[in-house]
């Protein structure tokens, strides 16, 4: 694009010469012939250069330079003047702006040319320092805007540690933590004294110095509200101004995760050594619980029977506390059956004797016509635990605790569970979805735990279902978060009702099942012959002992294996004869699991009871079955009585 000049003179030849020869200089050339004239121009097109005469009729040249300043200060203008004298020349060039000032008539056109083509190379300068300027700037912006994008702390320090530059992420922590760290502050004086740790203290400095290129250290913060974990690092910028980069990350989460990973682990150890210990404690237990039910039934004397009682009743205590070692150890596996849960609240209460004291009273209000629900019975107890345990941390001084069951009928989400702090829907509502039993019409039960301790507040009330979540130094059971996970896998809902002040309501519903099918009755000539073979594959001496009793007092012609090779050739050599299996999972050569597929293989019909301490359903993936497969299983200790409940079972589908 050609560039623009305007030039202005009353001498009509003057301005046809210049404007031919401009012309001719490839230059596009706009006239006026006085100052006035002139501003109309310069307001109808961009001029780039103005060649102005002084003296004019109307608007002299230098009233028309002023106004050609207020107008654009990037024109560039040349005075021309036929009169020329040394003031006209230094009000030109000093109040005019003009950049430079010949006389009339000219000797050497030239020169016009060389003055004309530098003032329009000062003019292109300075529109590309301009540019540049402007270009700069949204760069500056652009890169201000990414740092403070950044979710950490960023500071420039120079080498006497003055605060240059920091990112909004940096103003909104120190103004959070009350902080005087603006621009041009110390960091020492304002921050420094804030870090407790002597090595990051030193370490800054190393870098300011120019002693060290990069520090990088974790560091916790006492001094902030609350406590903090940061990981700073502090770097020597690249731009020989000696200056250095800290940046301050907070890792105070992290750190969290990591502590809950490490106790995570801990625990994962626990629950296998738990297990391990479990099923050791089930074989020791299946000889006494045997071997008492066995003499209960051979022994008239009274006084013995009821020491035989105490004993029973004993085992029967360390059997409940065995399996909840199994069911901790099982990491989230259910073996669900119909229950009341009333009786699981009765179980619950004397596992809380160790932690109740005279200060906190717990109430029982249980339903008398409370319907039955399909749930772990383990499960629930370690929910109703911890639900109760947190009751008890909140009453401060001393105060009840109040335990409620009660049946309730769902339509819609306004009749079961659905105030407005239940969690699910939203933030403050937990498992309100259209697969909610909120949703959906039908007999449910609801469990209520309510407290008059300290409350909760609202912030913390939106965030008690967060995995690792706790306002507690070190938190205890299995937590909200489990609790909450636990009663989702069992198609239930939990609901929390708090305020500061006034106490927490916990409510739990599950869904309402019909009682379990009652078994058809057995004749008494049913229960004493069967005449069929048993082979027993148990590695357990006493077990193994006491199964050959059991199934022998029933009928049974016994045949033995202590392990699974031999169980193996047993199984081939008596195809023909053996009816029923009794198969422990954990044998000394292989597992029940490697076993279960030959004995299926080779004897397709054959009826099999795995009995072993694994829940149902850890022993049917173990096996390699479904649910929906006929596992026939009782679990470890076990007794005559289990034997014979699961003999009558068969026996009844025989004869349909």
């Amino acid at each position: 694009m050609k560039e623009k000049i305007l030039v202005v003179d009353d001498d009509a030849d003057v301005l046809d010469t210049l404007k031919f020869a401009l012309t001719m200089e490839d230059y596009e050339v706009l006239t006026a012939t006085n100052g006035q004239d002139a501003l109309k121009v310069l307001q109808s097109a961009v001029i780039d250069l103005v060649v102005t005469d002084i003296k004019m009729p109307v608007m002299n040249g230098m009233e028309l330079m002023r106004h050609i300043r207020d107008f654009d200060n990037e024109i560039e203008i040349i005075a021309l003047t036929g009169h020329a004298t040394v003031e006209i020349a230094v009000e030109a060039l000093k109040n005019g702006g003009a950049f430079d000032f010949l006389r009339k008539p000219m000797e050497d056109v030239n020169q016009l040319f060389l003055t004309i083509e530098k003032a329009l190379e000062r003019r292109r300068l300075r529109r590309e320092n301009k540019r540049i300027d402007i270009a700069l700037k949204a760069s500056e912006r652009f890169n201000q805007a990414i740092i403070d994008s950044l979710p950490f702390n960023i500071l420039v320090l120079d080498k006497s540690g003055v605060i240059l530059k920091a990112n909004r992420t940096w103003h909104d922590f120190v103004k959070e933590q009350s902080v005087p760290a603006g621009i041009g502050s110390s960091f020492w004086e304002t921050c420094g004294s804030r870090i407790d740790d002597k090595e990051v203290i030193s370490g800054i400095r190393s870098v300011l110095n120019g002693e060290a290129h990069r520090f990088e250290k974790e560091f916790l913060c006492k001094q902030s509200c609350p406590e903090k974990w940061f990981l700073l690092q502090a770097c020597c910028l690249e731009n020989g101004a000696e200056q250095t980069v800290i940046s301050q990350v907070d890792i105070t989460r992290i750190k969290e995760l990591e502590t809950h990973l490490i106790h995570g682990h801990k625990m994962q150890s626990v629950a296998t050594l738990a297990g391990g210990i479990a099923h050791q404690f089930n074989n020791a237990l299946s000889g006494i619980t045997g071997a008492v039910e066995l003499l209960k039934m051979s022994v008239s004397d009274t006084d013995a029977q009821k020491w035989l009682s105490v004993m029973e009743s004993s085992s029967e205590t360390m059997i409940r506390l065995t399996r909840q070692l199994l069911s901790f150890s099982q990491q989230g596996r259910y073996e669900s059956k119909i229950l009341s849960l009333n009786e699981t609240i009765r179980d619950t209460l004397p596992l809380l004797q160790n932690i109740l004291t005279s200060r906190v009273n717990i109430i029982s209000d249980l339903s008398d016509d409370l319907r039955k629900v399909k749930a772990d019975p383990s499960q629930l107890q370690m929910v109703l635990y911890e639900l109760i345990v947190n009751s008890i941390e909140a009453i401060k001084d001393s105060g009840t605790i109040r335990i409620e069951s009660r049946n309730t009928v769902g339509a819609n989400r306004n009749t079961v569970g659905a105030n407005r702090n239940t969690v699910g829907a939203n933030r403050n509502t937990v498992g309100a979805n259209n697969d909610s039993p909120l949703h959906a019409a039908g007999n449910y039960v609801s469990l209520t735990v309510k407290d008059d301790g300290s409350g909760i507040e609202q912030t913390i009330k939106d965030r008690i279902f967060e995995p690792f979540f706790t306002t507690k130094f070190q938190g205890r059971g299995l937590g909200l978060a489990a609790v909450y996970g636990i009663i989702r896998n069992h198609n239930g809902q939990i609901s929390v009702d708090s305020e500061p002040g006034k106490g927490t309501e916990v409510r739990i519903v599950l869904p309402a099942v019909d009682d379990a099918p009652k078994q058809k009755h057995i004749s008494e000539h049913q229960e004493k012959k069967t005449g069929k073979t048993i082979l027993i594959i148990e590695d357990n001496k006493m077990n193994m002992l006491l199964a050959e009793k059991i199934f022998g007092k029933l009928g049974f012609h016994v045949l033995k294996a202590e392990d699974g090779t031999k169980a193996i050739e047993i199984v081939k050599k008596y195809q023909d004869t053996i009816d029923l299996i009794y198969l422990d999972m954990i044998l000394p050569d292989m597992g029940g699991e490697a076993i279960y597929p030959i004995i299926v293989h080779e004897r397709p019909a054959v009826k099999i009871i795995v009995c072993s301490g694994y829940s149902l359903q850890e022993a049917a993936e173990k096996i390699g079955v479904t649910e929906s497969d006929s596992l026939e299983y009782i679990p470890k200790p076990t007794t005559p009585s289990l034997f014979k409940e699961k003999l009558k079972k068969w026996f009844v589908m025989g004869n349909e």
